[in-house]
């Protein structure tokens, strides 16, 4: 099943705890909408070996998060950048002008959209 958040990208950010371990094929897929549902782009993290982040409209970014299996995840984003944290230490951090398409990622976010058949890895969902 599909899970709709409300989520203000200038006030708040979105914590995803998992339980995944690398190799499991476990996902996070989160899509990102502004408040009239247009796309704006998705977030995956993918728990293959080694693991794997895709930024929509930007590069693959291949990082190794810490090695714990509990780990929460931190994704706070602005008008100009977006920053993942894993367990309190940033494994992604960009820059839109520079890595990104700006009139896309630019925008607030007012929704996220997590994918009831791909998003695996997700346990809980917060916003702080």
């Amino acid at each position: 099943k599909d899970t709709e958040i409300p989520f203000d990208s200038r006030e708040q950010a979105l914590e995803i705890k998992t339980n995944s371990t690398e190799g499991s094929e476990d996902w996070i897929y989160a899509a990102f909408y502004d408040n009239e549902f247009s796309y704006i782009g998705k977030i995956i993290i993918e728990w293959i070996s080694p693991m794997r982040y895709t930024l929509s409209s930007c590069t693959t970014f291949p990082t190794t998060p810490p090695g714990q299996q509990d780990k929460i995840w931190k994704f706070s984003k602005s008008s100009t950048r977006l920053v993942i944290e894993c367990n309190n230490l940033v494994v992604l951090q960009v820059v839109f002008s520079t890595g990104c398409r700006t009139d896309i990622w630019s925008k607030t976010v007012d929704k996220v959209l997590f994918s009831g058949s791909a998003d695996t890895a997700s346990d809980t969902r917060t916003l702080r």
